[in-house]
C-alpha cells in the first residue's frame, strides 16, 4: 500500500506540473496549481482524472473545465509516473493567456505533435478580434493554426483602422 501511495503521489505531482506545461507549451518551469472537486489516479489505465470545477493556474495562463483527463505513457522506471501522452479537457472549457481567450466544449492536446484541438463551438478572441469554426487546431510548437468550417463557414472578425490604415 505504501508503494501505491508513493507512486500515486509522484504521478500526481508530475501530472500537475506537466499538464499545464503541455497546454502552454512552455520551456521554463513555473509554479502550476490545479484544483478540482475530485482527483482520481488510475495506475493501470495510466490516467489522472480531475473533475468538478477544474482550474489550472499558471503565471501566464488559466484553463477552466468541468473535467480534465491526463493520459500517461508507461514509465520504464518503477514508482515513476509516465510522461504525458494526451490531455483532454471537457465541459465548459475556457482558456485565458496573455489577454487572449478561448472557449469550447472540448480541448485535446497531444504531446507528440504539440497539437491543441478545440471542438464544440470553439471561439478564440484577441481583444475585439475573433475567429470561430467547427474545429480549431493550434500547433503550439510551430505557432500556426487552422480553422475548419462545418455547416456554417468559418467566421473571422478583425477590427482595422477606420481610415484604411494608410494615407
Amino acid at each position: 500500500m505504501k508503494t501505491f501511495a508513493r507512486t500515486a503521489a509522484l504521478a500526481l505531482a508530475g501530472v500537475l506540473v506537466a499538464a499545464s506545461l503541455a497546454f502552454a507549451a512552455a520551456a521554463d518551469t513555473v509554479p502550476t496549481k490545479i484544483t478540482s472537486q475530485k482527483t482520481v489516479y488510475d495506475e493501470s489505465g495510466k490516467t489522472v482524472v480531475f473533475t468538478g470545477d477544474v482550474l489550472v493556474t499558471r503565471p501566464d495562463m488559466k484553463i477552466w473545465s468541468d473535467k480534465m483527463t491526463v493520459h500517461l505513457t508507461p514509465s520504464d522506471t518503477p514508482d515513476t509516473p509516465g510522461t504525458i501522452r494526451k490531455i483532454v479537457a471537457t465541459g465548459n472549457v475556457r482558456l485565458k493567456r496573455e489577454g487572449k481567450t478561448g472557449t469550447c466544449r472540448k480541448a485535446v492536446y497531444t504531446a507528440e505533435d504539440g497539437l491543441l484541438t478545440l471542438t464544440g463551438k470553439p471561439v478564440l478572441k484577441d481583444g475585439e478580434n475573433s475567429i470561430a469554426g467547427k474545429v480549431i487546431r493550434l500547433w503550439l510548437k510551430d505557432n500556426r493554426s487552422e480553422v475548419e468550417s462545418g455547416d456554417a463557414p468559418v467566421e473571422a472578425i478583425f477590427f482595422t483602422p477606420a481610415d484604411g490604415g494608410g494615407k
